[in-house]
């Protein structure tokens, strides 16, 4: 966890093929981090490589209909929530 700029919160990630458990209206989630390295072509003649992260959600085949809608909204409205609490406050004067 880091400690966000001007802020008392911290801001957590996950490495790379890290594994978490959330448990979300008695339904387990697991995600996972992972990471890609895709060669790209190059004008010089060297080659050279592009990173890819994704985070892949596995749940129990029979709770995927919940996750994929309920469990993913809520997890897209927390995450802007905190981005809204701790964002950086500009204050504007009239001179």
């Amino acid at each position: 966890a880091d400690e966000s700029k001007n802020s008392r919160s911290f801001v957590y990630s996950m490495d790379d093929h890290e594994e978490v458990e959330d448990v979300f209206r008695d339904v387990k989630v697991k995600w996972y981090s992972s990471v890609k390295t895709i060669p790209t072509p190059s004008n010089d003649g060297r080659s050279s490589s592009d990173e890819r992260r994704f985070y892949t959600l596995t749940c129990n085949k029979r709770h995927r209909e919940m996750v994929q809608t309920t469990y993913v909204e809520h997890v897209l409205r927390e995450g802007r929530e905190i981005g809204l609490r701790n964002r950086e406050r500009k204050l504007y004067t009239n001179n």
